[in-house]
Parts: structure tokens; sequence; C-alpha cells
């Protein structure tokens, strides 16, 4: 396997795995049958909004031997969301001391 394949498909997984835990759950029969039509607001309960164009994504990388890949530069990854490619505005490596 070369390299740019393992990390796109490392890349993937590590996407699409957290994307599934940001998946809301079904409701229960008991909550849906106790709610009616239109679930009422509680009064005094704040709402918040938030809208962001910034998503961190924290990833290991390996060469064939196991070792830590350290020189890795933004051109030599690519980030995808709904198979399209995203673009990379910041880029580091920290160690895992």
């Amino acid at each position: 396997m070369n390299r740019q394949y393992a990390l796109a498909l490392c890349f993937l997984f590590l996407i699409t795995i957290p994307s599934f835990a940001q998946q809301p759950s079904a409701p229960s029969n008991a909550q849906t049958g106790q709610q009616g039509a239109k679930p009422s607001k509680r009064e005094g309960e704040d709402v918040v909004r938030i809208t962001t164009n910034l998503v961190q994504v924290d990833a290991v990388v390996t060469d064939k031997n196991g070792k830590p890949v350290t020189d890795l530069k933004p051109q030599e990854i690519q980030i995808y969301e709904d198979n399209r490619p995203q673009k990379i505005t910041h880029f580091s490596y920290i160690t895992s001391d």
C-alpha cells in the first residue's frame, strides 16, 4: 500500500467514525407518545446555536514499520467531507510525550 493511499484511508477513517457519534439518537416510543404533535418550549430555557467552519482532526500516521511519520506536509494529505476535498488551514506536528 503506498503512503498516500494509507494516509487517505487513515484520515477517512478518522473523519467517518466521529460523524456517527454526532447523529442524534431516535426517540423512544414512550417519549414520542408523551410529547404529542409539537414539543413545548420550557420557559426560561436558553437556546444556543453555533456555526463553525473549523474542524480539528487529530491523526496518528505511521510508516510500514510502525514508526511515527514526523515530516508530513499539508500538501501530502487530503481531507474529504461528503466526497469533496476540504481546505487545510492549519497543520502541525505534536509529539506524543
